[in-house]
Parts: C-alpha cells; structure tokens; sequence
C-alpha cells in the first residue's frame, strides 16, 4: 500500500520533468507466496541530457523498520543494504539504468533516494523556477508515506 502511494507521488513529479512510461502497471511477485499478483510496478522515466534522452528504472522500496532489526548498527544502514539488495537483483539484466528508491517507513531516505530527488528539484528549477522544489518533493512524499502508514495501521 505505501508502495503504491510512494509511487504515484513521484510520477507526478517526474512527469514534469520527463515522459513516465509506467508507474502502476504489471505484475509483481507477493514476497510470502511468490505468485504473481496484480500490484503496482515500479517507475520508468525518460528525460533528455546532454548526450540525448536517457531511459532509467527507479525500483521502489519502502522497508518497515521492527523491533527485531531496531539495534542501533542495523537500523542506520537498514535502508543502504535494502537499496543495495536492488542493485545487486539488477546488474546487467536490463538495458537502461536503475535507481533504487529506498525508503523506511519511518521516512528515512538512502543516498541514492537523496541523488534522484536532488537531480529532480533541479530540473524542476529549470522549467519552473522556483527554488523550493526539494521541499515540495519531500512533502508529496513524506504525505504518500504517512497515508500509506495510515491505511496499514488500521488494516491490522
């Protein structure tokens, strides 16, 4: 659910900036069954730089932080092995670049999370000139978040 809701808010920004070929379509394996299930896919952008359009995957991950994994050495670099995980699931499979987009839901961002938004809220700047781009990002996706939180919570 989060993912989804996390998903959806940055392919309205990203649409801004460049052409969001998928954000809610395919299929993706349910992690307890491993039966394909009709939920959201992750995000493909194409936006131009300076040698032509480049098309790249942002893999999304919102990871639930639990008092099982909350030591303190874990818990700081919780969301960088997540991201690395995708990284490592990816290598040489595809033919475009990949972005892992790592979140806790907490709200904690990996650096990789924090290079796309900061590339983002600069081509932002350029086509709309303002200077709070950044924020803006981080709010539609700390809300997204918080609604996805909101909605798990009372589901159990």
């Amino acid at each position: 659910m989060r993912h989804n809701f996390v998903a959806d808010a940055l392919a309205v920004h990203l649409k801004k900036v460049g052409t969001v070929l998928s954000n809610t379509d395919g299929k993706r394996k349910e992690k307890k069954t491993g039966v394909d299930k009709d939920r959201p896919g992750d995000v493909v952008v194409t936006w131009s730089t300076a040698s032509g359009p480049e098309t790249f995957f942002i893999d999304i991950t919102v990871s639930h932080m639990h008092i099982c994994n909350s030591i303190d050495d874990y818990r700081t670099n919780h969301i960088e092995k997540a991201v690395a995980n995708k990284r490592k699931k990816y290598y040489g499979k595809l033919d475009h670049r990949v972005v892992p987009f790592g979140m806790t839901s907490s709200g904690e961002l990996s650096t990789d999370t924090w290079a796309l938004i900061d590339e983002l809220a600069t081509r932002l700047q350029a086509i709309n000139n303002q200077k709070n781009n950044k924020r803006v990002i981080m709010r539609s996706l700390s809300c997204a978040l918080q609604k996805g939180n909101a909605i798990m919570l009372c589901a159990h």
